[in-house]
């Protein structure tokens, strides 16, 4: 696991989200099949390859534009003005990030830049009105699982909405929890050397949360509910 895996297979997650509106079954029509930790974590197969490329550009933040602790409060159509990675909750007792703990900002073209379909998942984009991303990566505490988590930014609530009801992923369904529209696959690597990733998505206003779980050959769902019950909380309250 590490910093390419994780921003990569959040990359990967919200490209093949906006694959699906076009196509069912994402996963096989827009990107290839997961492959091993020894390659790429699962999930995050690079176009056409098992072995990684290297790794998506990636913004520094500098000293001058870090968020703020207290993401700004939401207007009343849902859209939010601050700093995306200020809406990422404080990091899990022991938790070790992965590159900046407070996360990293990813573009348009550099999610469409891991996508099999990169003109495709870029206009995609663009007519869901993908305004920014922010991208934070992490070892839960023992190191033993990965946690990624990707915030994308769109026009307003309706197409952050739209966006999440066109998205399909190829897994087995897991049940969430009721409260606010989500909805959670096992990636199944297929392969008893490789881990199995979970993915959660929903949205709150007018960001939409990718969030995976990966580490072992039975990574929690237990986790993956409670990650995302926070990460809406954060974004529907700033707290």
């Amino acid at each position: 696991m590490g910093i390419v895996g994780g921003v990569r297979r959040l990359l990967r997650g919200i490209a093949a989200a906006v694959c699906c509106a076009a196509v069912p079954f994402v996963v096989v029509a827009c990107s290839s099949a997961p492959a091993s930790r020894a390659a790429l974590p699962a999930g995050t197969a690079s176009k056409g390859a098992a072995a990684p490329s290297g790794s998506a550009p990636r913004r520094t933040p500098s000293a001058t534009d870090r968020p703020t602790t207290t993401a700004s409060p939401r207007t009343g159509n849902g859209s939010s003005a601050a700093d995306l990675r200020s809406y990422f909750p404080a990091l899990p007792a022991g938790a070790q990030a992965e590159g900046d703990p407070e996360g990293s900002a990813s573009t348009a073209d550099e999610i469409a830049a891991v996508s099999d379909d990169a003109d495709g998942t870029l206009r995609r984009l663009r007519s869901h009105g993908f305004r920014d991303a922010a991208v934070r990566t992490y070892l839960t505490a023992g190191g033993g699982t990965e946690v990624s988590v990707q915030l994308a930014r769109f026009a307003d609530a309706g197409q952050a909405a739209d966006f999440y009801a066109d998205a399909t992923y190829q897994g087995t369904r897991l049940a969430l929890s009721d409260g606010y529209p989500a909805r959670a696959y096992d990636l199944a690597s297929g392969t008893a050397e490789s881990d199995d990733t979970l993915l959660a998505t929903s949205y709150q206003g007018d960001v939409q949360i990718t969030l995976t779980v990966t580490g072992g050959a039975h990574p929690s769902s237990t986790l993956l509910r409670s990650l995302l019950d926070e990460q809406h909380r954060r974004l529907a309250t700033g707290r």
